[in-house]
């Protein structure tokens, strides 16, 4: 991502190599989506 606009470094953006990594604004609200999907849980 290179652009020479700042205001694009606060859309979100999804990457996938080496592992997937989710960044953006808003982002940390997709967590327990993401953990479901996962089948994790607290126990």
């Amino acid at each position: 991502m290179q652009t020479s606009d700042p205001s694009a470094l606060l859309q979100p953006y999804d990457w996938s190599f080496p592992v997937p990594i989710a960044y953006g604004p808003g982002r940390l609200n997709e967590l327990a989506t993401h953990c479901q999907t996962l089948a994790m849980s607290n126990l």
